[in-house]
């Protein structure tokens, strides 16, 4: 499987909010009722975890996932360039993907 590009940008101080829609080959939503969702933010692939994004489920019957941090967490990220991807896990326990995968930047706001 090779996971869909999906870049990521974060300023330090300010919200971060990724959703991540599960669908069909017909683009229509997959229930995820069971599933669980893993993402982790490292500086490489195989570096020490800088942060773990927790995916969670907003919408079960929708196949919505939401990814949110608020600033109080963003701010304490160093400005530079990481790795991260997203994983999903059904009910049995097997874990699928990376689905998404990309470079993780996080810069510092230039307006204070």
């Amino acid at each position: 499987m090779i996971p869909v590009n999906a870049p990521v940008l974060v300023y330090r101080k300010t919200d971060l909010t990724i959703e991540v829609s599960v669908l069909d080959s017909a683009d229509d939503p997959v229930p995820i009722t069971g599933w669980t969702f893993a993402a982790h933010v490292r500086r490489t692939v195989d570096g020490e975890l800088v942060l773990d994004l927790e995916p969670a489920i907003a919408d079960a019957a929708q196949g919505l996932v939401r990814i949110f941090h608020d600033a109080t967490v963003t701010e304490d990220l160093t400005p530079g360039k990481y790795v991260w991807d997203f994983i999903a896990i059904d009910p049995d326990g097997n874990r699928t993907g990376p689905y998404l995968a990309g470079e993780f930047v996080v810069k510092e706001p230039v307006t204070k």
